[in-house]
C-alpha cells in the first residue's frame, strides 16, 4: 500500500471514494462534494492506494494556522492495519509543512473506533457540537492536537513508499 497526494478525481477513483464513503458513514458525502474538496486551493488530500485501486483516502482544509480534517475513510478490507494512523501522520506532516500549528477535526461521539484512532495519534476532546450530525442526529466531539514543526522533517516513510 501507498499513500499519495489526492489532486483529481478521475471517474473510476471518484466511484471508488464514494463506495468506501458508502460503507463508512451513515450519511456520506455526495461526488460533488469530493469534486469540491480535491477543488479547493487550501485542501490537504491524501490517497490510499492497493496497487491501482483506492483503498481510503483523507481529506482536510488548512484553514488560518489549523488545519481541519474533514474526512477520513479506509475500506473495509483494511482496516485495522494501521493505514488510518498512516494517513493522519502524513496529514500532519503535510499541515506541519504548510505552517499549520493544530488540527482538528468533528467525530460522532458513538464512533468508538475513530475516536480511539485519534486519541493514539494523540488527538484530545475540546469541546462538543450539539446536532452537529443527521442520518443519525447526534453531536460531534471535537478533537485537537498541536502540529509539531518537527512533522515537516518527521521520518515518516515517504508518502509514495509501497508496503504491500
Amino acid at each position: 500500500m501507498r499513500v499519495a497526494e489526492l489532486t483529481s478525481l478521475p471517474d473510476a477513483v471518484r466511484q471508488r471514494a464514494l463506495e468506501i464513503e458508502t460503507r463508512a458513514f451513515s450519511h456520506p458525502w455526495s461526488l460533488a462534494d469530493f469534486d469540491l474538496v480535491v477543488a479547493e486551493p487550501r485542501a490537504v488530500n491524501l490517497a490510499l492506494w492497493r496497487h491501482d485501486e483506492l483503498a481510503g483516502y483523507a481529506m482536510a482544509l488548512v484553514e488560518g494556522s489549523g488545519l481541519h480534517i474533514v474526512s477520513l475513510a479506509v475500506d473495509e478490507a483494511h482496516r485495522r492495519q494501521g493505514w488510518g494512523t498512516r494517513l493522519v501522520e502524513e496529514l500532519l506532516r503535510r499541515a506541519a509543512g504548510r505552517g499549520c500549528r493544530t488540527c482538528r477535526l468533528e467525530v460522532r461521539c458513538s464512533n468508538r473506533p475513530a475516536r480511539a484512532l485519534y486519541r493514539r495519534c494523540g488527538f484530545r476532546a475540546a469541546g462538543e457540537v450539539p446536532g452537529f450530525y443527521t442520518r443519525p442526529a447526534e453531536d460531534a466531539l471535537v478533537l485537537e492536537r498541536a502540529v509539531e514543526p518537527t512533522f515537516a522533517g518527521a521520518d515518516l516513510a515517504p508518502a509514495d513508499a509501497q508496503t504491500d
